[in-house]
């Protein structure tokens, strides 16, 4: 058994053969993993990732490493077998979804996998992402050549797999425009997480913000914030647009990075600044999600953002009622202290 080094002086690990091995509690934890050996191989971090995730992921909670074995076999963990880190896991009754990291260093890539039987993957192991990557790694198709992978599980075939039955999800080009510049996922540093979607990244050295589409589902969302970015352009109600976001190739769109502004959450005392700019903010689009969270005031005026649900002028769905029915519930918006669409 092990537990939390911040809790004990040494870190124990149970391998083969009930040898235990101990690393000084100042060593970084993924260090001590690495330096983990057995009689046959070194186990460093390329090769068992899913140890390393468990002892830096799991926190105060004890667990035993017996979970992932350190046995060597051909069939179940080969010497080449690929780096695979567990990114997003979106579990519903009937299915799961998965977004894997896959390689490292300058090989990285993104894969999705949609397992349509969710009693496929133990119910303890499927949002644990070392446990759900040592269920998949089961497939004989895992370590085969995809992007995509869609596993079925059926009375008549048992477990079957479908490798890039359909391509990975994208903006559409045409929703892009050619004067903004295309970032590389892999390229950005995130360094602190927003929400689920939204990190904070620094690029240049300039403090932005990065948004993408994990899932299919999502991508209407990323589709429609971008067209309010768009027409927003020149505004001063808005973050800049600063580029978009790929994974894959730069033709595969699936986020976007707006600038970091310096500014504070809208309070009721701040209503009238904010209906001058909601009032020219309704010239281009309703934004569908007002709350005080969404409007920043800034030495600029106050600044809108998430335009997840916006309704541009002129669309089919937009009218004169949702527009005045947002100016209605601003002040009620920004007077509410429930901490609702607050997002963190």
């Amino acid at each position: 058994m092990f537990s939390d080094p911040r809790e004990s002086d040494h870190c124990h690990l149970l391998t083969e053969g009930n040898t235990s091995h101990s690393c000084p509690a100042n060593i970084p934890v993924r260090q001590r993993v690495s330096k983990i050996k057995t009689p046959s191989v070194l186990v460093t971090v390329n090769q068992f990732s899913p140890i390393v995730q468990t002892v830096a992921e799991r926190g105060t909670r004890t667990c035993s490493i017996r979970r992932f074995s350190l046995k060597l076999s051909t069939r179940e963990y080969p010497k080449t077998f690929t780096m695979d880190t567990m990114l997003n896991v979106e579990s519903g009754p009937a299915d799961i979804l998965y977004r894997i990291q896959r390689g490292s260093g300058d090989n990285k890539r993104m894969v999705y996998v949609t397992v349509t039987n969710a009693d496929l993957i133990p119910e303890d192991d499927r949002t644990y992402g070392p446990s759900a990557i040592a269920q998949l790694r089961k497939l004989k198709e895992w370590d085969d050549s995809w992007t995509t992978l869609v596993v079925h599980k059926d009375h008549e075939k048992g477990i079957w797999c479908e490798m890039d039955v359909s391509p990975p999800h994208a903006v559409p080009r045409e929703r892009l425009l050619d004067r903004y510049p295309v970032y590389d996922y892999f390229s950005l540093s995130p360094t602190r997480e927003v929400k689920s979607r939204v990190s904070e990244v620094h690029l240049g050295g300039r403090l932005c913000f990065l948004k993408i589409a994990r899932f299919p589902r999502e991508m209407p969302w990323v589709i429609r914030e971008l067209q309010a970015y768009h027409v927003l352009e020149g505004t001063s109600l808005a973050p800049k647009l600063v580029g978009y976001v790929s994974e894959g190739s730069p033709d595969r769109v699936v986020g976007f990075l707006v600038e970091g502004i310096d500014g504070r959450t809208a309070e009721l005392e701040d209503l009238e600044p904010c209906r001058r700019a909601l009032d020219q903010l309704h010239h281009h689009l309703v934004h569908g999600d007002i709350c005080k969270y969404n409007i920043l005031i800034t030495a600029e005026g106050p600044k809108f953002i998430d335009f997840e649900d916006s309704i541009l002028f002129g669309e089919e769905r937009w009218s004169a009622k949702l527009r005045d029915d947002e100016k209605q519930i601003l002040a009620v918006k920004l007077a509410d202290t429930s901490g609702a669409g607050r997002p963190w």
